[in-house]
């Protein structure tokens, strides 16, 4: 069925997308980073999305997540067990063998375990792949 809406002396804005996103820090009020237990990161990257989309974003891009929490958040958005803002997903970050992210991605070398790698994530469900190329 459709409805119509009476929009005089309204105004309409598209819903705002933000990338890249670090979806499991702590932003506001800024915190230090300490060791948490899984389920403390995925309530901060709960509230941060809950946040984003408060102030009209309504999809984000998650790049290098440390232990894929965005893959999970991007499965259930997809699935529907949870309603917000959208998330396109990469999972860790590949990186080269001492290179950045190397201690907190994933250190690939040669262009067999990058392919392999990014299959792997595929399968996992990430929709974007994060390459940190620089040392």
């Amino acid at each position: 069925a459709q409805e119509l809406v009476d929009l005089n002396n309204k105004f309409i804005t598209p819903g705002m997308i933000n990338t890249p996103v670090l979806i499991i820090n702590k932003v506001f009020p800024y915190g230090p980073k300490a060791s948490r237990e899984p389920f403390e990161i995925a309530m901060q990257a709960q509230a941060n999305l809950n946040g984003m989309l408060a102030s009209g974003v309504t999809y984000t891009r998650v790049l290098a997540t440390a232990q894929s929490f965005d893959i999970g958040m991007q499965k259930m958005t997809l699935n529907g067990q949870w309603r917000g803002t959208g998330v396109v997903a990469s999972g860790r970050a590949f990186s080269t063998i001492g290179g950045h992210a190397s201690k907190i991605g994933e250190a690939l070398s040669g262009p067999e375990e990058f392919r392999a790698g990014v299959r792997r994530r595929i399968e996992q469900g990430a929709h974007a792949i994060k390459y940190m190329a620089s040392g």
